[in-house]
């Protein structure tokens, strides 16, 4: 038996949308992340299915989309900033749970892929950081940290 998503790729398709919609209204930024944050919380559903997010039938798309969320809401490159412009513990609960799954998500496809000494996720003036140290020969795209471990 093949595993699915919970909610659906085409649900969570449909709440991007719903998020951009709302992004272009002309609602104070606490207002706005106060709207949006219902939307999140069912696309963290999926923060409990990172083995299908990854393993699955069209995972590639499942996972571009997750990130595409993340995209909308956080400023690129780094993505630690919020794109209204509050301290990421000033935001309801459910953005929180959206980047710690984005950096378990993160995890997993390096786990995946690279053979990782260690981690460490913690907040640095109240923004998220993953710090990471790699084996020789390999990087990151997060913060290396030499003698962390």
């Amino acid at each position: 038996m093949v595993a699915t998503l919970n909610p659906s790729f085409q649900t969570i398709q449909s709440i991007r949308n719903s998020i951009q919609t709302t992004l272009k209204s002309d609602l104070p930024p606490d207002v706005l992340a106060g709207v949006i944050a219902p939307f999140l919380l069912t696309v963290n559903q999926w923060s409990t299915q990172i083995p299908i997010l990854l393993e699955g039938t069209g995972s590639a798309a499942s996972v571009n989309l997750v990130f595409a969320i993340r995209g909308d809401l956080f400023q690129a490159p780094r993505y630690t900033q919020n794109i209204f412009g509050l301290p990421l513990g000033d935001l309801p609960a459910a953005y929180q749970d959206f980047v710690s799954f984005i950096y378990k998500l993160i995890e997993a496809q390096s786990t995946k892929s690279s053979s990782k000494v260690c981690s460490l996720f913690c907040f640095l003036n109240r923004r998220p950081v993953l710090l990471t140290h790699y084996s020789a020969g390999q990087t990151s795209q997060d913060n290396q940290v030499e003698g962390l471990c």
